[in-house]
């Protein structure tokens, strides 16, 4: 089976490991064990970049669909905290790829569903740090996504210091899946299990 037809083949049955959590009760429990996770990761990084840095940190994040992690909680928090600017996704009118600008209330709603800010003139072409939802990793840990490789794009003309991937389900393959241009992570968190990438290795999980 080649590359492009195991992705798929992942990709369909990590979607179906998602779409079965979404209808869980459980939904508030796992996500306050990712918010956990995600806030103690954030804030050490934070530390870090004020070590080495006075300007502002700059926090690339998202806003959730039904089966992803809810950022919302952390969204607030981080808008409103000094010297932190959170940025969101504004995807194309072509639908093909997107752009991060600053996180702005109101959001509008967008094709997909998706709420997303208004309009800015304001664009970043580095990052801090990226909180990035997936459906998946496979064993060189890069991010098993939708699909659409908006993200991929997305990192060809943009540099981002560290890299989180997010999700409710540990979708994981030991096996190398997918291609150079798949964006490779530096954290995996999940509800059940966070893995770090060790950049040494070419594969390589290291369990928390």
């Amino acid at each position: 089976m080649e590359s492009t037809d195991k992705k798929s083949h992942f990709r369909k049955i990590f979607k179906q490991h998602l779409e079965k959590i979404q209808n869980n009760r459980n939904i508030p429990i796992l996500d306050a064990r990712i918010q956990t996770q995600l806030k103690s990761h954030i804030t050490c990084t934070i530390k870090l970049h004020k070590r080495k840095s006075h300007r502002p940190f700059k926090l690339l994040f998202y806003y959730p669909l039904p089966t992803e992690f809810n950022t919302k909680k952390l969204l607030r928090f981080y808008r409103t905290r000094k010297n932190i600017q959170v940025f969101l996704p504004k995807i194309s009118l072509k639908n093909t790829y997107f752009n991060a600008i600053p996180y702005r209330l109101p959001l509008t709603k967008q094709k997909f569903g998706i709420l997303e800010p208004s309009r800015s003139n304001l664009q970043c072409s580095a990052f801090d740090c990226a909180v990035i939802p997936t459906i998946g990793i496979d064993g060189a840990f890069r991010r098993i996504g939708f699909g659409k490789g908006m993200y991929d794009r997305f990192l060809q003309t943009h540099k981002i210091q560290n890299i989180i991937f997010i999700s409710r389900a540990l979708n994981l393959t030991q096996e190398i899946i997918t291609e150079s241009y798949d964006v490779r992570g530096d954290s995996y968190i999940t509800p059940f299990k966070t893995i770090h990438f060790k950049p040494c290795f070419k594969k390589c999980f290291i369990k928390q």
